[in-house]
This record gives C-alpha cells, structure tokens and sequence, in this order.
C-alpha cells in the first residue's frame, strides 16, 4: 500500500498544530493519516468475473464458435481486472458502507497501535483521515467521557473534511486542531506534572 505524502512543512504545521493542543491541556494527540485503509481488490476481482460470466450468453446467438466466445471472455475478464484493480473505478464499484466500516476498523487499529489508551488520564485523542475512503473520524479515550459534547468532534471533523475535498488535507487537519485546543484547554486543563507522551509529527500510512 501506496504511503500518503506529505511536505515536511505540512508535516511541521501539523505537529505545531498538536503541540499548541497539548500546551493548553492534559490531552495527547496523535495524528493518523492514510492514503487507503483496504485496497479492496478482492472486490475488483469478484466483480470482473461476476461480469465475464454474463459475456457468452449473447454471444451463443451469434455464429461464433465456442473457442472464439471463451477467448473474448477470457480477454474481457483480464481487461475488467486490470481496470478495477489497478484505477479509481476500484472505488466506485465498492459499496461505501464497507468501505467506510474498513476505514473505521483501522482508525480503532490505530488508537491502539499508537499507545493513545496508554496516556495518563486516559486521555488520549487520535485524529484519523483516510483519503480514499473519504473517512474522517476523532476517537477520544474514556477519560474525555462527557467533558467533551459531541458537537465539538463533529465541528472538527467537519473543518477537516472541508479542506481535504480542496485538496488542502494539511489545512484541514491544522483547522480541526486548533478548534479543539481551547475546548480541551478548559475540559482536560494541563496540570503542572504533564508530560509530552506521544510524537507530535503525523503518522503517515
């Protein structure tokens, strides 16, 4: 799997952004950014043979010989693969609620994989885009449980996607954290013994 990128200033404007997040609270951010989270071609594949399957029933009308008729499904199914695996179309044949679930099971993949349930506090806040997926999520740890309403990650979220669909995902995510760093300043306050837990620099998949 392709990794995304991302300049060095944008990845240094995100791990500004974090840290001003982090000087005004006890909350430790950890930034996740995918180009994909499942590539899907198993899905590509199944619908290249669903469609060769359908090729020789209206060839059987024609005076076609049978060969002539398994070679141009054969060919057809080699053609559809190659398209559906390896272009965009991939995207548009793979039904979003799936794509959208895998892209979900990644960013709580994550959350873990990145020690984010491991801060002191429980306080940890993953911030998780997955581009081809058009996913965007904010998993906070048990220890913003209600001191955070709901509206406030969705805000968030909504900034970031705003950007992304421009194609300025860096301005998105920069937008989205620093809507959050006085909300979290006033719920989660830093105290006088907090420590940076977790990199500030993004992590790139």
């Amino acid at each position: 799997m392709a990794t995304l990128q991302l300049s060095e200033a944008d990845q240094a404007r995100v791990a500004d952004a974090v840290a001003r997040v982090e000087a005004g609270s006890g909350a430790e951010v950890v930034c996740v950014l995918a180009r994909r989270s499942e590539d899907f071609r198993l899905v590509g594949v199944a619908w290249a043979g669903a469609l060769a399957l359908l090729v020789p029933w209206p060839l059987l009308l024609t005076p076609w010989a049978v060969t002539t008729i398994l070679t141009v499904q054969m060919l057809l199914y080699l053609a559809l693969s190659l398209l559906l695996v390896s272009t965009p179309a991939l995207q548009w044949v793979t039904p979003r609620a799936w794509q959208r679930r895998e892209a979900a099971q990644v960013a709580r993949e994550q959350f873990l994989a990145q020690g984010l349930h491991r801060t002191h506090g429980r306080v940890g806040v993953l911030l998780f885009v997955s581009l081809a997926e058009h996913h965007a999520e904010i998993i906070a740890d048990v220890g913003l449980d209600g001191r955070v309403a709901p509206t406030v990650w969705q805000q968030a979220v909504a900034l970031l996607t705003q950007a992304a669909r421009d194609g300025r995902l860096a301005d998105g995510v920069v937008a989205a954290l620093d809507h959050l760093a006085p909300v979290l300043a006033t719920a989660c306050p830093r105290g006088a013994d907090d420590s940076d837990e977790l990199p500030n620099l993004p992590v790139l998949m």
